[in-house]
């Protein structure tokens, strides 16, 4: 006490002469280390001074010193070098803690605790419990015998690591048709993304809506209900927003399924059309003007140019006797056939063709049939024949085909059509035998891209359609339907025989299909392509809303939407 009071009494006098400015003043405890202890009579060393710290830096910063370069470039070095120190540190921690807890994995009644000084994991070692029998004993330990009645822990077995997932197989050759992002899901959909999209592209992945028609339709009814739901942010302009916003909910009804022809050549319709509106326009009269455009589109565009269509196709049935061929299911081409028995009374024959794996000309002869197109119908002396691809060649010299009809996707450039895979098969073996093609689109299909191959322009299914079948949902199916074993009614215990064994397992060979473990082969690829190109020598007339074409004629009459 009595030697600390001449330094106080000191510093108190020395403040009292001159008192410096606040910003500056020192710390009175460094003063009081700095004072000469007077009784010792001996002078104590001035401290070295310590390396300053960051926050040491910043608040000499903060107190007004001024630094120089050479010393901001040190301190930013120590800034860096003290973050990576305390990275390497994190890591190293956990590195340790996952080996502490491999290691005693083994071991459940073993308690894990933290060190209060240093947080590490500290395995506590007791003389109390008996060692495990699966566990080498420590050097000089002696194993404690089990009780007469306690069985002995069973050494566990080696623990394989997990088999990896099958990656998905692709076809090298066709790498580019498949797609390079997540799947649309309920997880990937971010917060703009409108219910009503997300709905949709929950539809499109599972192909509840497939047709190229449908799909344009749906889009756009949906992106209508997004511009309705749609604020401007301040200080923006709606023409100048609003097609970003949509470009992100276009984004991710891609990522569910690749846009057709018809949906591009829409958004790009819609798009020019929000471009080109007034900035000063009140944002609820550019909406509904917008609204109302969407609607007009539709019915000019989908709906009235069907129904031209349908009454130009139906000018080329004749009134008795006629076979038409068609492919899978169009909305186009099913109106068609319908407004030609209906309305105009004609008396035809049609034959469905259909392929794996989505059937899609099943919905077609079950919405012909249910239309009155059978004996004792409401059409009453129209037929209507299914049969599936692999029988193409009897299905046109039995039935006697006078026309084909193939709905289109899409017509390219160069006057191919683009449609269904199939299409090109059921175009070829027509002209094979002298039967005209007619195909059967709007202009909206229309596009300047141009394609030689299937492989360039097309999309890809799930490969695993082609291997799950259920074949007593398919027309053409000869599988009897399933019988009880009379083994399980009689109560026999009777083991089977080779033969019965046998049976059994061809029937789960057929039934589950051969290709079921496809992906365990390394070198076996499975490849579902939705379209094919069919050329223009194999077409004979291209039916739209604007007229009656050839092929070789689309490029002059544009392309819709600026697909240049």
């Amino acid at each position: 006490m009595s030697e600390n009071a001449p330094s106080t009494n000191g510093v108190s006098a020395s403040s009292s002469d001159a008192t410096p400015s606040f910003a500056t003043m020192p710390d009175p405890a460094s003063i009081a280390e700095q004072t000469p202890d007077t009784n010792s009579g001996a002078r104590q060393e001035r401290p070295q001074p310590k390396q300053a710290s960051t926050a040491e830096n910043i608040a000499e910063a903060g107190a007004g010193v001024k630094l120089t370069g050479a010393q901001l470039k040190q301190r930013k070095q120590a800034e860096k070098a003290a973050r990576r120190a305390e990275k390497v540190t994190v890591k190293g921690e956990q590195a340790q803690i996952q080996q502490v807890q491999s290691s005693s994995s083994g071991r459940p009644d073993v308690k894990q605790r933290r060190s209060s000084q240093g947080e590490q994991l500290q395995t506590p070692q007791s003389h109390h419990k008996r060692k495990l029998s699966n566990q080498p004993p420590e050097p000089g330990a002696v194993r404690i015998p089990f009780r007469p009645g306690q069985q002995p822990p069973s050494t566990p077995q080696t623990q394989q690591p997990p088999q990896p997932k099958h990656a998905e197989k692709r076809v090298p050759l066709v790498s580019h048709l498949y797609p390079s992002g997540k799947p649309a899901s309920l997880t990937t959909a971010s917060r703009e993304i409108h219910p009503s999209v997300l709905t949709l592209a929950l539809q499109l992945r599972n192909l509840t809506i497939a047709g190229s028609t449908a799909r344009t339709l749906s889009l756009l009814l949906t992106l209508k209900r997004v511009i309705k739901a749609y604020t401007t942010p301040p200080s923006t302009a709606l023409s100048r927003h609003l097609t970003t916003h949509l470009s992100h909910q276009i984004s991710f009804l891609s990522s569910a399924r690749p846009l057709g022809i018809a949906q591009g050549n829409a958004i790009r319709w819609l798009k020019k059309l929000i471009s080109q509106l007034d900035p000063d326009l009140d944002d609820n009269d550019a909406k509904k003007f917008l609204c109302d455009a969407v609607d007009s589109f539709i019915q000019e565009k989908v709906t009235l140019a069907s129904e031209v269509i349908a009454s130009q196709a139906c000018s080329r049935i004749e009134a008795e006797g006629e076979t038409i061929l068609v492919f899978g299911k169009s909305s186009v081409v099913e109106k068609a056939l319908l407004k030609a028995a209906k309305d105009e009374g004609k008396k035809f024959r049609v034959v469905v063709v259909d392929s794996r794996p989505l059937f899609e000309g099943r919905n077609l002869a079950k919405g012909l049939l249910r239309a009155g197109m059978r004996e004792g119908g409401d059409l009453d002396g129209c037929q209507v024949v299914y049969s599936l691809i692999s029988g193409l060649a009897d299905a046109l010299e039995q039935n006697c085909v006078t026309k084909c009809f193939l709905g289109a996707s899409g017509m390219l450039g160069n006057g191919s059509l683009y449609s269904r895979c199939g299409s090109a098969m059921v175009a070829m073996m027509a002209k094979q035998y002298n039967v005209p093609v007619i195909v059967l689109g709007e202009s909206l299909k229309f596009t300047a891209k141009m394609a030689v191959d299937s492989l360039s322009l097309n999309e890809v299914g799930d490969a695993d359609a082609l291997v799950e079948r259920d074949e007593s949902q398919t027309f053409t199916s000869d599988v009897p339907p399933k019988q009880e074993d009379a083994g399980k009614k009689g109560g026999g215990g009777k083991k089977k025989g080779g033969d019965e064994e046998q049976k059994e397992e061809d029937e789960d060979a057929s039934k589950n299909g051969l290709l079921e473990s496809w992906r365990d082969h390394p070198n076996l690829y499975l490849l579902n392509l939705m379209y094919d190109i069919t050329p223009k020598d194999y077409l004979d007339m291209v039916i739209c809303e604007l007229g009656t074409l050839p092929p070789g004629a689309v490029p002059v009459i544009g392309v819709h939407g600026g697909d240049e």
